[in-house]
């Protein structure tokens, strides 16, 4: 080997060294900073129906898991002063739909471990740590669940689940949201399919259209439902089922 390939060598393998010091420094003050600001920013876990879909098990999706799976929800770390509608910005770009067609929801705890939507949260100018505060449960996150639309009325204005519901003017009738998961007993699977709207004074047969839809079956098909958490059973049959949805 020539002296020519000697030095050549060794500015090789300083030139190496010297970008590598220059990167873990880069880490180490990355890592520095990051320490220095963790108070200004707080972890949002956000559930959509992408991640219901996937979810085989009786909540509505794994908070807790710390698995890499399509049904674990999306964990976003933002500055606590960021507000509700650039939030919303953020998960619309993630999910690839307008802001304004998807509502953010709190959610609650149940007492059979799982978590349901609870309130939406429609203040804008209200910041992630402000509406943790008020809507958020005791957990090491603020969890939301991400409503979309499918359609927009005649002025252009998102149109929820909600407001497509016939609440038949009775008495403290209000607006349910469902979630629906498909037992195969063959396969002994069970998957979310999505999440529909019913009114509480709704009978079983009512919801049945939608119900079916969902799951793409022909109209009169016989199925039962059952409360998914509990021994909760309702024997459906679209002939004579009136049995009303009095679970909230």
């Amino acid at each position: 080997m020539s002296i020519e390939e000697v030095s050549t060598n060794f500015s090789g393998t300083n030139s190496s060294l010297a970008t590598r010091v220059a990167e873990e420094r880069a880490a180490y003050e990355r890592r520095r900073k990051e320490r220095e600001e963790a108070h200004l920013y707080m972890s949002i876990q956000v559930a959509s129906e992408a991640n219901f879909k996937m979810y085989q098990g009786f909540d509505i999706v794994p908070w807790k898991d710390d698995t890499d799976s399509p049904a674990r929800p999306k964990q976003y770390r933002v500055l606590r002063a960021t507000t509700m509608s650039q939030f919303c910005e953020m998960v619309a770009n993630d999910l690839e739909v307008e802001a304004d067609m998807i509502r953010p929801w709190a959610m609650v705890n149940r007492q059979n471990g799982t978590a349901r939507p609870d309130v939406p949260i429609t203040f804008p100018d209200m910041t992630v740590e402000e509406a943790a505060n008020k809507f958020g449960t005791k957990t090491t996150s603020f969890r939301l669940w991400i409503e979309k639309a499918d359609t927009r009325d005649g002025e252009g204005n998102a149109l929820f689940g909600d407001k497509l519901l016939d609440l038949k003017a009775h008495q403290n009738n209000r607006p349910l949201m469902l979630f629906l998961k498909h037992f195969d007993a063959k396969t002994q699977s069970l998957f979310g399919v999505g999440n529909f709207y019913a009114a509480l004074q709704d009978k079983v047969c009512d919801v049945s259209p939608q119900i079916l839809k969902l799951l793409g079956w022909p109209a009169g098909t016989n199925f039962k439902l059952h409360e998914v958490g509990s021994l909760v059973k309702f024997p459906f049959n679209a002939a004579d089922n009136d049995r009303k949805l009095n679970k909230t």
